[in-house]
């Protein structure tokens, strides 16, 4: 599986991984602790009829607190990237590379050379398209997502129970629809790897179209796959993801419109203050930034997988005429050739 192969090399830094990922899942707290100084400062300015910096002494030094705290992980996050992602990298494409040269002479043959090296250069892409995802897209943003959720909840019980309740109808909705495009992804990637291996395979036999006058023909062949196979798949995916998008808009129109409604209720009868306003608003904008990114998230994922399955499947092609398990080396007591029976007609 993907998880299995990207963990064998992944696993002798893997102290250096969870260092790596604190940063961006500790940064999941930012948003709340951000807007909740907004709250604390402009309370203290509607209440204050004689504001001095005294007063607003805590919540200033708290918001430095906070930023010099965050960046300080980040950076420690950096160390540990650099000192192990080079050598993830390396590991993972030299034993692709290593897995793909032991195959039989007849696996070269019945596959475009282009094919293959795009496949292993896919491994590689698609690891690093991997970790950018799981770092800065769908699992921290899920988490900023339950965290801004708990914060409203604290705030309002009935604001966090409607968000709670949208979010339970949208997201699984959403991840039924990335099933499908993962699919629809796999296959679109598939061509592609069949395109760029017939032009890689062209292009090492440049000579030859030369030889034979068939520039046009392999031209016009070029053409074919790539209209009657590569753009349909593509348009596939584009339709998918527009209605995914559409969908999407009308959950978010009915959401914005019901907690806007409300809390203009709450402000007019007195149960929340300024600061409560502007707090429940900035963190619900930024909620709902990230539940709209957390479906941008599912269909890059979705995109993300269906390319390392296609170029993982490679990796998954059975090796022909390997050494059985208790094979002993060859030793060759008198080299030598002979010829018999050779005959020329």
């Amino acid at each position: 599986s993907i998880c299995s192969f990207f963990w064998k090399h992944i696993k002798p830094y893997r102290w250096h991984y969870l260092v790596m990922l604190f940063g961006p899942f500790a940064s999941c707290f930012y948003p709340f602790l951000n807007n909740y100084v907004i709250k604390l400062l402009l309370d203290a300015i509607v209440m204050q009829t004689d504001i001095t910096y005294t007063k607003l002494l805590f919540p200033i030094i708290l918001f430095i607190l906070i930023t010099i705290l965050f960046d300080v992980i980040w950076r420690i996050s950096n160390v540990a990237e650099w000192r192990a992602e080079p050598y993830v990298r390396r590991s993972i494409l030299l034993d692709s590379y290593n897995y793909v040269q032991h195959h039989s002479y007849t696996f070269f043959q019945n596959n475009f050379t282009g094919a293959i090296s795009s496949k292993l250069k896919g491994v590689l892409d698609g690891y690093d398209k991997l970790k950018i995802e799981l770092e800065h897209g769908l699992p921290q943003r899920m988490l900023r997502v339950i965290v801004s959720l708990c914060a409203l909840a604290f705030v309002n019980r009935q604001l966090g129970l409607l968000l709670l309740v949208w979010c339970t109808v949208f997201l699984p909705l959403l991840y039924i629809f990335s099933r499908k495009f993962n699919r629809f992804v796999f296959e679109e990637t598939e061509s592609r790897h069949v395109l760029i291996g017939q032009i890689s395979d062209k292009i090492t036999n440049m000579i030859s179209l030369f030889s034979f006058a068939s520039r046009n023909r392999e031209l016009a062949s070029l053409d074919c796959q790539i209209t009657n196979d590569f753009i349909p798949k593509q348009i596939r995916v584009y339709l998918y993801d527009f209605k995914i998008q559409v969908i999407g808009m009308i959950f978010y129109l009915s959401i914005y419109t019901s907690v806007l409604l409300y809390m203009l209720y709450l402000r007019k009868i007195g149960l929340v203050s300024i600061g409560d306003f502007a707090f429940v608003f900035g963190l619900f904008f930024v909620t709902m930034d990230d539940i709209w990114h957390v479906g941008i998230s599912f269909q890059d994922f979705s995109r993300t997988m269906g390319d390392l399955k296609s170029a993982l499947s490679l990796l998954g092609t059975p090796q022909e005429n390997i050494d059985i398990v208790e094979a002993k080396p060859l030793h060759v007591k008198k080299p030598g050739i002979e010829f018999k029976n050779v005959r020329f007609s």
